[in-house]
């Protein structure tokens, strides 16, 4: 509950979150499916759009793995219907962002393959779960070539501008209906009057020399930073998928969510059962 809508509305709420005891019996099927697809255990929570995907509770992948509460669904009042409305709009808004990527994916031609070819990952066409793979591969920000169809590479739109991806068309001879696509994460904005670029959404940039290190996640690049010489001339930084710009990232509150993490998997190590 938004607390500070209840008193304004003269509703006195001591606790921001309520529990409402409903038979699910009584509940109309589509309203049952939006509450069941937010709900962990017993808490409905928020959907959040990150780096290309719906996570549930927080805004961030990597505070997944802390112990810290997650986002609930923040409803108008304590009934079912004001919770669906709630869902509702949320899942209106993730819909909406998703959209935003729903757009032709506009190809850059090369006439030799690009020097890098070797980090590539090559998906080949006979496979029956080609496009499939090229989906997942662009899901974990993977370099990967294939031969493909134009409409089997539009298929792709939404998750390669999901990720920021580039798509580079090799033309092959005119006699084949498809074209080699090589497919490669690209990060780029200004950042502190500097053009940074990048292939992981996650970085360590150092900003006397310029130098960028790429990173698989937060803790990832924490791991970097702390390894540095020169700590002081580093910064953590991290994509921001819908403003397209690098946002730091203070080490200490990752340094923060890594605490977290530990007393977590700590606290599930003590609690299982032994063998």
């Amino acid at each position: 509950m938004d607390q500070a809508d209840a008193f304004r509305r003269g509703i006195d709420r001591p606790k921001s979150i309520v529990s409402i005891e409903v038979n699910p019996a009584d509940i109309a099927e589509e309203a049952r499916s939006l509450i069941a697809d937010h709900l962990v255990g017993i808490d409905v929570l928020e959907f959040f759009y990150d780096n290309g995907d719906v996570i549930k509770g927080f805004p961030i992948k990597e505070l997944c793995y802390t112990s810290r509460e997650p986002k609930h669904i923040v409803a108008a009042a304590v009934n079912v219907e004001s919770l669906v409305a709630a869902i509702r709009a949320n899942n209106q808004f993730i819909g909406q962002i998703k959209a935003s990527f729903s757009h032709e994916v506009q190809f850059r031609l090369i006439e030799k393959p690009p020097k890098n070819e070797a980090d590539f990952c090559f998906i080949s066409d006979q496979r029956p779960a080609q496009v499939e793979e090229l989906r997942e591969a662009i899901r974990q920000n993977r370099r990967v070539v294939s031969d493909c169809l134009l409409s089997e590479v539009q298929s792709l739109s939404q998750d390669l501008h999901a990720h920021s991806y580039v798509v580079y068309l090799l033309q092959t001879p005119p006699d084949t209906a498809s074209a080699r696509f090589y497919f490669e994460p690209v990060f780029a904005a200004d950042f502190m009057q500097r053009q940074v670029v990048a292939h992981s959404p996650v970085i360590v940039l150092n900003e006397k020399t310029g130098r960028v290190a790429e990173a698989n996640n937060l803790f990832h690049a924490l791991g970097i930073y702390l390894a540095g010489t020169f700590v002081n001339d580093l910064s953590i930084l991290r994509w921001d998928i819908l403003k397209r710009k690098w946002l730091i990232i203070p080490p200490e509150s990752i340094g923060s969510m890594a605490d977290d993490a530990q007393r977590k998997g700590s606290k599930g190590e003590a609690e299982a059962p032994a063998a």
